[in-house]
């Protein structure tokens, strides 16, 4: 699917595998781009993470914790 505009995704799905087809990508690039257009010391990032179907608290505490030190180390690699 070739989208021209928003409204040729109305009805279309999410594709399986890298995050390439998804819409945080997307948004990340878009921030990204304010970011350097408009200057200052902001930075910007995003984490994909996988899906969970229903309530699962210890892989969710897996990845929050996962997340958290991705966090953590790249906001320690920007005070350097």
């Amino acid at each position: 699917l070739a989208a021209q505009q928003l409204a040729d995704l109305t009805a279309a799905t999410a594709v399986n595998g890298s995050g390439g087809g998804y819409l945080s990508n997307e948004i990340s690039y878009r921030v990204i781009h304010r970011l350097s257009k408009f200057g200052g010391r902001v930075r910007s990032g995003h984490i994909h993470v996988p899906r969970i179907t229903g309530f699962d608290p210890v892989r969710l505490r897996s990845i929050a914790s996962q997340a958290g030190l991705l966090i953590e180390v790249a906001v320690q690699a920007g005070l350097r």
